[in-house]
């Protein structure tokens, strides 16, 4: 029982430390060579670095949302079956999960946030490629 649900509370942060790594990276280079905002819609070498970066938290967050899936599908049950071994006996029991409505509640939030993440990314790449391709005007 106790197996489980820490793991979902060390997936999330996983999952947020590596999505947001390589947009990191990229405003770290960006930093360290005084590029400007403007530069990056310009050069195609910026614009491409800072797409990739953007294509690259989409599949990560897209990879994410599917593990999630496979490991804790989208609700929490109350009570479930799991293997409790006494000594050298094995036997099947009923655990309780506590707070399993939060937990599915969370669960869902989790599979939203990601949702409206993939979304904004695909929007941003789509803004950018009209920009570079001169169908939308800079500012």
């Amino acid at each position: 029982m106790w197996g489980r649900f820490p793991l979902q509370r060390v997936f999330w942060a996983l999952q947020l430390v590596i999505v947001l790594v390589p947009g990191a990276f990229f405003h770290l280079y960006a930093t360290c060579k005084s590029i400007k905002q403007e530069d990056i819609l310009q050069k195609s070498f910026y614009s491409g670095f800072y797409m990739f970066s953007v294509f690259l938290r989409i599949v990560l967050e897209t990879v994410a949302f599917w593990l999630q899936i496979q490991l804790f599908g989208f609700k929490v049950n109350a009570i479930y079956m799991c293997d409790v071994g006494a000594l050298e006996k094995k036997f099947v029991s009923r655990c309780m999960v506590p707070e399993h409505l939060e937990k599915t509640i969370f669960l869902i939030a989790m599979y939203t946030f990601t949702v409206i993440t993939v979304v904004l990314c695909v929007a941003e790449i789509f803004e950018i490629s009209c920009r570079r391709l001169g169908f939308l005007k800079n500012q």
